[in-house]
Parts: C-alpha cells; structure tokens; sequence
C-alpha cells in the first residue's frame, strides 16, 4: 500500500469516525459548502503535488463524514415521517429474519418479536411484537393494524441504548399488533427459512446455547445465563461474532492443511498442492456458514475481514499485517458506515488488531521438546493480552468493567472456542443431515451446564462501574499487555488505579432522580452514604435502576425506603434488596419484614451532612394518601420526596408543619403531577423552587395534567420531566438554587435526535 493510499484510508476512517461525535447531523447545505470547498482546495493546489496530495485526504475525510451523514440521516429521516403519523396505523410488509417467542410478561401466551420489512415505498423497518400470532416463517408477507410506539431510550447512566440500537439496524419504530387484517404475497427467504427450521430442532432436542454459537440466535439463552455472561464480561463470547468467524476460519484452514498431507492424495494429483490454494474453499466455506448464520451485520463485517487478511494469499502480493488491518476496517466503515454504533465492531478489529501485532512476535515456530509448553504458553499470553487490551473496549462501549475479566475470559475463552463453539457447529451439520439429534442431548446439556456454571461460580462479585476515573487505569493496563513482558510490571500500577477510583465517593450531597417511565425511583447520595427511595416496576429495577446505581458506583445501600405498594414504586423492591443489600428497609405499609415508614422515623449520614425524617404518615396504612413523605436536609438545601399523595394529605401536612418545611429547593412532585395533587395552597406553604415529574413521555395517564403545570408556573417553579430529561441530577446548593443536569443533555448523540434531544428537553410543562 503506498503511503498516499495509506493516509486517504486513514483520513476516510478517521472523518467516519469523527461524524459519530456530532449530537446532529448536519444539513445537506452545509455539507455541500463542505464538499466545495474541498473541491476548490484541491483544484487551486493542482499545480503542486504536495498540495494535490493534501486535498486528496482532506476529500477522503470528508467522504469518509459525508458517508456517515448520508446514513444517519436517512433513520433521523425514518424517524420525522413517522412523528406527524397516527399512533394507530396500518402497515405491510414482509417477515425479515428470524422471529423469536418470549412468555408474555402481562398476561398468559407467548409475544412473537419479529421485522417487519415494508414494502411500501417508505421502506421502513418496523420492530413487530405480537401476542398469541399464529406460526410466523421469514417472507411471509402480512398487513396487519398496530399501534406504533417510538424506540426511545431510557435516560439513565448504564441503562441500554434502545435509540443506538435500533439506529444500528436502521429500525424506525416498534409496533403492537392489535389485528392481522390479511396476507399478501410472500416473497423467498430459503436461507432465513432454513435457519428457523433448524433453530427449532436444535432448540427442541439440544439447547438454546447451541442456536446462538451456530446462528446467531441468542433467544434460547436464559435470563440467568445472560446475567453470568454480563457480570463475566463474557458476552462477546455467546453468539456469533468476529471471532468465532476467524475461529472457524483456522478450523477450516487446519482440516485442509490436514487433508493435503494425506499421501493417497499427494499422489493423485498432477500438480503439488500449496497451502496458499486453500484461501478460496476456506472462503467459500465461511461465506456458506455466514448465509447461514444470517448475513448480519457483525457477519458480514466478519467476512469482509476476513477477505482483506487473505488478501495476500489469494494475490500473491505481500501486504504489511498493519496495511491488511487499515484495508478491512475502511472497507467495513465504508460499506457499512453505521457500523462503529455496534460494540462488536470494535471488540473484533480490537482483538484482531492483537492477533496480528502478537503473529509478527511470534513469527519464529517453536522446536526442541518442549514447543508443546511454548504454544501453551503463547496460547495464554494471547488469551490475557485479548483479556487486558479489551477491557477499556468493553468499559467504552458496553459500559461495564468486570473485575474479574482477564480472569474469566482466560478460561471461558478457551472453553468456549474449544468445546462449546466446535459442538455447537458440528450439531449444526449434524441437523442438516441426520433425523434426530436427542441422542446427543445428554453430553450437550452436560457441557453446556458445565461451562455456564463455572461462568455463575465466578459471578461472585459485581462489576466495577465506576468509569470516568477507571478508564486511565484501564488504558494503562492494555497498554502494557502490548508491550514485551518485561513491561508487564506497570499492570500493577493500573490495577492500583482501578481500585482508586472505585473508592471516590460523591462529591456534595445531591439527587438523582431516575427516568422510569410511570413510576418513580429516587437515590439520595451525600459521601458514602446512599439512600434510595422507591424503585419502580420490577422490569425499570432491573433494566433502568439497577444498572444506574452501579454505573453511579453504588455497591450497597444504606437505607431504602418504599413510599407505599403500588408496583410502579415498588415492583422492584425484591431485586433491589437482593442486588444492593440495603441494611434497612422501611416501607408504608409495613410489610416483607421493614420497618414501619411512619412520622418520627429518620436518618443521616455517618458525617450528619444529611439528614432525613419520615413527616407523613402518622400511622401504617395503605393507598396513596399513606405514602411515606420524607424531608431530605443537607447544610446547603432541602428535598421533600412525596410518592403518590394528594390533596388530604398536603392539607394535613399543611396544618402540622405550616411554612416549617419552606423553602424546598427539590421537590418530587406528588403522584406524578395527577390532578388530584400539588395543590396551591401545600405549594405556597412549602415555597418549592425546582420541581421533579417523574412520569414517562407520552404519558398513558396524562401526567403532569396541564392545570397542574399552570399552577407550578404561575408560583414561578422550575419543572422537569423525566420523561423528557431522562435522569436528573439535582445538587442542592446554599445559594437556594440547585445544580441540575439533564441526562439526555449532557449525553446528547446524533441517533437520539431529534425525539430524544430537542432543544427544549428540560421543560416539562
């Protein structure tokens, strides 16, 4: 590769990756005057070859931009046609890819998820779930009548990214079914159709484990098999991805290595067989499995790969390790220019990036008697290098630092590449040809079980989610695994540095309110002590709360306090109590072992910057108007957190405390701004100056009601929706005003706009 086509490849990747950083994209205008004045740079500097040279790379980064604009903005495109729709809408299209079942988690039956390809000429991509459908093949054609939801993400630090993810495979919207009005032609999906009929059987007389290592279906995995592969940081390993293309690769490569050196065949042929012949069966070999594990997009940037590194041999032509790696990463970003929104896509050019940096080291083979003990020793060098090099890759783009991954992924990676993905490919074939495979259920189970209950044995601690100050010591560590092993010593130093940020407790006491929907799930933080009030529906718990608190460093709670027993404040409660192990738990109504919620009861932290006291109910009761109401007070402000009660209970906390409680500086505003709350009187009383909604947006309820926000603005409150926000936290602040800062704000990307990142996202009435 010359060094002029080096630095055009560098310059398109590099202007690619640039354009993801962007919160919008820019319009058509602007990148036009862009792409001139690129243009006009070039055609004044054609006298020089110097300055010909610059302008080539220059036009090579903005194409490399202009690539990814061109893409993104065609789902923000999807996304404004579907914003002035109906709710209620009618679509066709056909069955893409493979449908999965779930048990119906509000109501008996299964839902079906599936895509929906339109075959209008919108084109769009819709994200089906169907309750009780009928058998469901890819290519079906069906025009069925749904009710349309947006693919909004919630707005919470660790929560996943719904909106990124659905951007990444360029899905405009979910859809309920309500009715299957009627079929229209299907159109052929053989490949497709092949995949659903042998995940089935595979399914049905092996296991779910065996799908997702040979097709790339990860449905049949349990949800306790993806919390050990989260908390393991194994989840790479779990489906198809980069490296189980390249493993197949070598296994493909070594069977023909193999079956060249048989004798009878060396004698066969007319012309002496070379190694180099066996780039092509090996790359139809792997196109063939890719087909059939769905041509998705980590496939296919797999084999694009994969096609770049055999370039050589299939040319004849040496080309540099570092040039192969430079060709296939700008031939994937060029081809698929949403590519880098996948956190597969760094994992794999990551890890390969390794393989060929460690292939130059040890280009010497081994010999003597004891190169069994070199190649075992190679093996796990390369095994803690991949460990150690990855992790700040997994903490950037999953969000999440496992402490014991090099550990893990030292054992789990081999028994995975060299038990689990070789049976589950052998099972695979096995199904194309053979009747029945429960014959080989017994030393399926038995290996899988075995594998998966070594990853939960060693799921024994939490991840450390700490990540803004872990990230140096997480590069620092990587670093040194590139280095010769004499530099392995600066591993401790980075280890040293993990383990210092974990220990950095908040900076002032402050608030944060999470966005759960409709519900509501408050943490209170002042040093290390942490307090949370309420949790939400079990599944916010677990999908919103759960990987807040420990992205925000939260280990164990010291109190946790349920407002009262409607689900969407305490449907979460059994998860948070077995994760987070609070030492006291205090709820309304006084049940599951807590200690009564009622006035009088109270806490604070271990230094007394916080305290915390219980000013309603005067006794255990049940319903709204019993919600634990709790008056938070640090040196620099005061919150008042007030589930869900209405107008009797302000009345009466208005008799009891008059002005005492003035002013509030964060008020949670009382039963998520319903009508039969906030009234004018409790609010003047109380002289709140921001005010918290915690409720979805839209909100099937109506929250905040319209009169409810009119009487918050004309007693000149700042109000905020979560809904809206996202996560919102609140420093309480001697000036009388608290720091806010706004989720969706501060953590604003080009595919959560414009439904997610507005500019008037803090108003939320």
């Amino acid at each position: 590769m010359s060094p002029l086509l080096r630095a055009v490849c560098t310059a398109l990747c590099s202007g690619a990756l640039a354009a993801h950083l962007w919160v919008e994209i820019p319009s058509i205008g602007g990148a036009g005057w862009l792409l001139a004045a690129a243009l006009a740079g070039i055609a004044l500097g054609a006298a020089s070859q110097r300055c010909t040279s610059v302008g080539v790379v220059l036009l090579a980064g903005l194409g490399g931009a202009l690539n990814v604009w061109q893409a993104a903005g065609g789902v923000l495109e999807q996304r404004y046609h579907l914003d002035t729709s109906e709710r209620e809408t009618v679509i066709s299209g056909w069955v893409d890819g493979l449908t999965v079942q779930k048990p119906d988690q509000f109501g008996g039956g299964l839902v079906t998820r599936l895509v929906l390809q339109s075959r209008d000429e919108d084109d769009l991509r819709w994200l089906v779930f169907w309750r009780n459908a009928p058998q469901i093949a890819p290519g079906q054609c069906w025009e069925l009548r749904v009710r349309r939801s947006e693919l909004r993400s919630r707005g919470n630090p660790g929560s996943f990214d719904l909106a990124r993810w659905s951007a990444r495979d360029r899905l405009a919207a979910s859809a309920g079914v309500l009715e299957a009005l009627r079929r229209c032609p299907d159109r052929a999906a053989p490949v497709d159709a092949l995949r659903q009929r042998l995940g089935a059987r595979l399914r049905d007389e092996l296991n779910g484990g065996v799908i997702a290592l040979s097709l790339g279906d990860g449905s049949g995995l349990s949800e306790v098999q993806w919390e050990a592969l989260r908390i393991t940081g194994t989840l790479h390993l779990a489906v198809i991805s980069g490296m189980h293309i390249v493993l197949i690769a070598l296994l493909l490569w070594w069977a023909g290595v193999l079956i060249m050196r048989l004798p009878g065949l060396r004698q066969g042929l007319l012309l002496r067989p070379r190694a180099d012949w066996l780039s092509v069966p090996v790359l139809l070999g792997v196109l063939g499995y890719a087909l059939l594990a769905g041509w998705d997009t980590p496939v296919q940037r797999s084999f694009l790969m994969l096609l770049v590194l055999f370039g050589d041999r299939l040319t004849a032509i040496p080309i540099p390790p570092s040039d192969r790696w430079l060709a296939a990463f700008t031939l994937v970003l060029w081809a698929d220019p949403l590519a880098p929104l996948a956190p597969g896509f760094w994992l794999s050019f990551v890890a390969v990036a390794v393989l060929l940096l460690l292939q130059v080291r040890y280009r010497s083979r081994p010999a003597g008697r004891h190169r069994w003990a070199v190649w075992l020793g190679r093996a796990v060098h390369l095994q803690l290098t991949l460990s150690l090099v990855l992790a700040p890759v997994m903490a950037l783009s999953i969000g999440q630092i496992p402490l014991l991954g090099p550990l893990v992924n030292l054992i789990a990676g081999a028994l995975f590449n060299w038990l689990l993905v070789p049976l589950s490919l052998l099972a695979a074939a096995l199904a194309l040809v053979v009747s029945d495979l429960s014959g080989l259920q017994p030393l399926y189970a038995w290996a899988f079980d075995a594998v998966y209950g070594l990853l939960d044995a060693l799921a024994w601690e939490r991840t450390l989610w700490r990540l803004e100050g872990a990230i140096p010591g997480l590069f620092l560590m990587a670093a040194a695994a590139l280095l010769p092993l004499r530099f392995w010593v600066l591993l401790p130093l980075g280890a040293a540095l993990l383990w210092w940020s974990e220990g950095r407790p908040p900076e002032a006491p402050s608030l944060t309110v999470f966005d759960v929907g409709q519900g509501s799930s408050v943490l209170v933080r002042s040093g290390d002590y942490q307090l949370l009030y309420d949790t939400g529906t079990e599944l916010m718990a677990r999908r919103a709360v759960l990987p807040a608190l420990r992205t925000l460093g939260v280990r164990r709670l010291d109190t946790l306090i349920i407002s009262h027993g409607d689900s969407d404040h305490s449907g979460g409660r059994a998860d948070i109590v077995e994760q987070m192990r609070p030492r006291r738990v205090y709820a309304a109504e006084g049940q599951g072992g807590a200690l009564p919620c009622i006035e009088g009861v109270g806490g604070q932290s271990p230094g007394g910057d916080l305290r915390w006291q219980v000013i309603w109910p005067t006794e255990t009761g049940r319903g709204n108007e019993s919600s634990c109401v709790v008056w938070v007070r640090t040196r620099s402000g005061s919150a008042l957190l007030t589930g869900d009660i209405g107008r009797r209970s302000e009345f009466a906390l208005t008799r009891r405390y008059g002005a005492a409680l003035a002013p509030i500086q964060v008020l949670l505003v009382p039963h998520h701004g319903s009508i039969t709350s906030s009234s004018r009187t409790w609010l003047e009383h109380i002289d709140a100056h921001t005010a918290v909604v915690s409720a979805g947006y839209p909100s099937r309820f109506g929250h905040p009601h319209p009169e409810v926000c009119r009487r918050y603005r004309e007693l000149g409150v700042e109000v905020y929706l979560t809904g809206l926000s996202g996560a919102i936290d609140l420093e309480l602040s001697s000036s009388g005003t608290p720091g806010v800062r706004h989720w969706r704000r501060s953590e604003r990307r080009w595919w959560r706009y414009p439904a997610e990142a507005s500019g008037a996202l803090a108003s939320g009435c």
